[in-house]
């Protein structure tokens, strides 16, 4: 190793020691920054609300088909009560 390069290390070694660690330095946010983390927390929000509006949907579908299979009247009532427990247990 010739000495231009040892005393590279050396400054380089020196400047680690003293260099600012930059992944604990708090993160300067811009108003863009603030902007997109808040459209992305409304976003969020958003598709939770709109899944439990799909489930609440979905549930009353169910229920509905249920009703609709007990007026059958070709089955035997143990099987449209069979139908109408699988069904239902269907809902979420």
């Amino acid at each position: 190793m010739t000495d231009i390069n040892k005393a590279f290390d050396k400054a380089y070694e020196d400047w680690k020691k003293d260099a600012p660690n930059w992944e604990t330095m708090p993160k300067m946010k811009t108003p863009e920054d603030e902007e997109f983390e808040m459209i992305s927390r409304r976003q969020e929000e958003l598709i939770k609300k709109a899944d439990s509006l799909s489930e609440e949907l979905r549930n009353r579908v169910i229920e509905e088909v249920a009703q609709e299979i007990e007026k059958f009247k070709g089955f035997g009532e143990d099987t449209i009560a069979s139908f109408t427990v699988y069904i239902r247990g269907m809902k979420r």
